[in-house]
């Protein structure tokens, strides 16, 4: 296709202007670009600034985007383009906490992933997190969720798809014997997952003991393994104060929650490391972000992996 003359694109341009048009699809290859800072942008008082954004984004232009002066669309150039196209290398042209009105880098790889669908792109926000009025906390946790996949973490997306199931600890455990989560949410099911860790033909002991308050067992957990744990004494896996299973390299749980708006507990998935559940615990309340320290240690523990 033969590429437009530069006088014809700022006559159309004007005149596209005049008639109320703002839309500049109509305007090709490199004479958009001097339509931006050309006499009809400027007799017309049009951003430059956003004329140059049109363009890049449409064009998948990043580099076109550093034309673009002020912080704010500048950004926001480079999060539709990565968006747009699913690159998340273009995220890389952000900060994590940018300057006030600027987009960041971590909305960048949300808005990639949910794209592409892949969770894996949330893996590079990292332990990074940041919070908007409107859009609320972005965080690999809740990028993870708005995929709607963790890769390689089958419970935690068991979680996120079903989280009206999952309210008490022993939730968790239930969908690792089950395969699904459980349809009550009155706790009751603590006994029936009792019943099935000390069937013999389903479960066995790996290991069980007391450690001292901030050591952890020595223990080689592998993913599916059943965490019972206990505070003064030796855990009831039919009636124990927690219940967590190892995945992907640590521990999930589910913590419970009031739910201030609806009096409802709400159960939050969470994954720490074994030796978290043997120290002094620290957790934030999602409602508030409050965090609190609890007054006791789990000491007393049995795990347990499946046949």
């Amino acid at each position: 296709m033969k590429e437009i003359p530069t006088h014809l694109v700022l006559t159309l341009f004007a005149a596209a202007l005049v008639c109320g048009c703002m839309e500049l699809n109509w305007v090709l290859g490199t004479g958009e670009e001097m339509a931006c800072s050309g006499t009809a942008v400027k007799i017309a008082n049009v951003d430059p600034d956003h004329c140059y954004q049109d363009a890049a984004i449409r064009k998948s232009d990043s580099v076109l985007c550093e034309k673009i002066e002020s912080p704010p669309p500048r950004t926001k150039c480079y999060m539709l383009i990565a968006e747009k196209d699913g690159d998340k290398d273009v995220c890389e042209k952000m900060q994590n906490y940018p300057g006030s009105g600027e987009y960041s880098r971590l909305e960048c790889l949300q808005r990639v992933a949910v794209k592409t669908g892949d969770p894996t792109v949330c893996d590079e926000i990292g332990t990074a997190s940041v919070s908007y009025m409107f859009t609320g906390v972005i965080s690999k946790e809740t990028c993870y969720e708005k995929v709607g996949s963790v890769p390689g973490a089958p419970l935690e997306n068991m979680y996120l798809q079903n989280k009206e199931n999952f309210v008490f600890c022993q939730d968790l455990a239930y969908a690792q014997i089950y395969g699904k989560p459980s349809g009550s949410t009155s706790g009751a099911q603590k006994s029936d997952v009792g019943a099935h860790l000390t069937n013999p033909n389903e479960y066995y002991v790996v290991a069980q003991g007391h450690v001292e308050k901030g050591i952890a067992p020595a223990v080689d957990l592998k993913d599916g393994d059943i965490l019972v744990l206990g505070f003064g004494e030796m855990p009831n896996p039919s009636n124990a104060p927690h219940y967590a299973v190892a995945q992907g390299g640590n521990v999930g749980q589910i913590l419970s929650w009031k739910n201030p708006d609806t009096s409802q507990q709400q159960g939050f998935y969470d994954a720490k490391p074994l030796g978290w559940y043997f120290s002094t615990r620290t957790v934030t309340n999602p409602y508030t972000g409050a965090m609190s320290t609890s007054p006791q240690v789990y000491q007393n523990y049995i795990i347990y992996r499946k046949k």
